[in-house]
C-alpha cells in the first residue's frame, strides 16, 4: 500500500507500508530517475527537473509522525547538501543530520537575536519613473534589508537570508519587515507627511503561508495603512513551487487595493506562463540583463522582449541595477517605465527618507 501527499510548497511525502528499507530505496531511486528523465513543455520551452529524496524507516521504536517527517526532511536536506538529485537514508547520516540540526538551531537563535537587538535595518531606495517628457518622481521606494555591523556600518544580510531560506525561517524576517514598514508609514501619516508608494519584498514561503496572510491582514488593519500605496514584491523562483497558492495570495490582496511586482524577472523556468497566471502590476527586469545592456546586444534584446511582453499584458516595467547614464539611455530607448539602481539613487535609512519627505508638500 502506498499513500502520497503534498507536505508544503515543493515538498511531497510518500508512505510505503509493508516494505523493507531496501524496497523503499528502490522506489525512491525509481522516482528520482523518472523525474530526472522527464521534462515538461512550458510555453514551447522544454523544462527538466531533478529531485532530492530523504528516506527514513518506520520501526517499532520510531517516534510520532512529526518526528518521522522531520527525519525524512533532514535526510532530504543532507541529499541537497551533498549535490542534489540523489536519495539519502536518515540512519546512515547520523553525523550530517546532527550537524544539520545544530546549524538549524543556531540559525534560528542568531536570527531571533538579530531581530531582538535591532541589528536589522530598513533602507529605502527610490524607484524613479522614466517619463518621455523628462518629468521624474521619486515617491516610489523599495525597502531593502540591511544588517548593522559591530562597527556601526551597514551591509547586506546575505548570509542571514540564505540560512533563513534554507531552514524555513524567512517568515520571521518578513513579519519583522512588514511591521517595521507599517510602523514607519503610520508615523508619516500621524505627522501629516507625504506617504510614498512602498515596495516590500516577500519570500515564497510567506506568500504560500495562510498564517502569514492572516498576519499581514492584521497588520494592515492595526496600523491603518493605505493599501493603495503598498506593493509587494515576489520572485518567480520563490513561488514557482506553488503557483496556484501564490496567485490566490496576490488576488486576495489586490482585491483590497495592494499592488504586486515580480522581482528578478527573466531568470526563472516559466517566465511567460508566470505573467499570465499571476495578476501582477509591475515586472522587474533582472539586473543581469541590465548592467551591461549598453554593451551587450543579447542583454538589450532580452530586456526589450521582457518589456514588450509585460506591456502587451498590461503591466508596467521596472529595470533594476541601473548604474550609469549609458544604461539609462538604453532603457529609455526600450521604453521601460521605471528605473532603480545606484546610478539613479542610493538607498537611505528611513530616518533620512523621512527628512526628505518633510520638504515635500502633502
Amino acid at each position: 500500500k502506498t499513500s502520497s501527499a503534498r507536505i508544503e510548497d515543493d515538498k511531497f511525502g510518500v508512505l510505503l507500508l509493508d516494505r523493507s528499507l531496501e524496497q523503499a530505496l528502490q522506489v525512491a531511486e525509481k522516482i528520482r530517475g523518472d523525474i530526472e528523465n522527464s521534462s515538461v513543455d512550458i510555453e514551447g520551452e522544454n523544462v527538466s527537473f531533478t529531485v532530492s529524496i530523504g528516506v527514513t524507516p518506520i520501526l517499532e521504536h520510531s517516534g510520532e509522525v512529526d518526528v518521522l517527517l522531520e527525519q525524512a526532511q533532514t535526510a532530504m536536506y543532507v541529499a541537497k547538501e551533498q549535490g542534489r538529485n540523489q536519495v539519502t537514508v536518515y540512519e546512515e547520516q547520523e553525523v550530517d543530520v546532527s550537524s544539520y540540526r545544530e546549524q538549524k538551531k543556531r540559525t534560528r537563535e542568531d536570527l531571533e537575536t538579530a531581530l531582538a537587538t535591532d541589528r536589522f535595518v530598513l533602507r529605502a531606495q527610490p524607484i524613479v519613473q522614466s517619463a518621455v517628457d523628462g518629468s521624474e518622481t521619486t515617491l516610489h521606494f523599495e525597502l531593502l534589508l540591511g544588517l548593522r555591523n559591530k562597527d556601526g556600518t551597514l551591509s547586506s544580510p546575505t548570509d542571514f537570508i540564505t540560512s533563513a531560506e534554507r531552514y524555513g525561517f524567512m517568515s520571521l524576517v518578513d513579519r519583522w519587515v512588514v511591521r517595521e514598514a507599517f510602523s514607519w508609514i503610520s508615523g508619516l501619516m500621524d505627522a501629516q507627511k507625504v506617504v510614498p508608494h512602498l515596495a516590500i519584498n516577500l519570500s515564497g514561503t510567506s506568500v504560500t503561508d495562510d498564517d502569514f496572510m492572516d498576519y499581514l491582514l492584521e497588520q494592515i488593519s492595526e496600523f491603518g495603512v493605505g493599501t493603495n500605496r503598498l506593493c509587494f514584491e515576489i520572485t518567480e523562483t520563490g513561488t514557482i513551487s506553488n503557483l496556484v497558492k501564490a496567485a490566490d495570495f496576490v488576488r486576495a490582496f489586490r482585491n483590497i487595493g495592494c499592488k504586486f511586482s515580480i522581482d528578478d524577472f527573466g531568470t526563472g523556468l516559466a517566465s511567460h506562463n508566470y505573467l499570465r497566471e499571476l495578476p501582477v502590476d509591475y515586472v522587474k527586469i533582472d539586473g543581469i540583463f541590465v548592467t551591461d545592456i549598453h554593451n551587450n546586444r543579447n542583454d538589450y534584446a532580452m530586456a526589450r522582449s521582457i518589456n514588450d511582453l509585460a506591456h502587451f499584458l498590461g503591466q508596467q516595467t521596472i529595470a533594476e541595477s541601473v548604474e550609469n547614464d549609458d544604461i539609462v539611455e538604453k532603457l529609455k530607448e526600450i521604453g521601460v517605465d521605471y528605473l532603480q539602481g545606484w546610478g539613479i539613487a542610493k538607498p537611505k535609512v528611513l530616518s533620512e527618507v523621512t527628512e526628505d519627505l518633510s520638504s515635500l508638500e502633502k
